[in-house]
């Protein structure tokens, strides 16, 4: 029997950390939260945010 719940949130949050704004090399802070339990972690891209968001959905 399964018993990770069906739904599954996160919450993403995305800072702009380029020391120069006009650059043309955007760096960024990202940081997901999974709401059912609380995990955390902060990344510099979307693929690494997806990575740990595919871990913890078990896929």
């Amino acid at each position: 029997m399964n018993t990770k719940p069906s739904i599954s949130s996160f919450v993403i949050r995305c800072h702009k950390i380029s020391d120069d704004m006009l650059s043309d090399e955007n760096k960024w802070r990202i940081k997901i939260t999974h709401v059912q339990d609380s995990k955390e972690i902060a990344v510099h891209s979307m693929e690494e945010a997806m990575q740990f968001m595919k871990k913890v959905l078990g896929e």
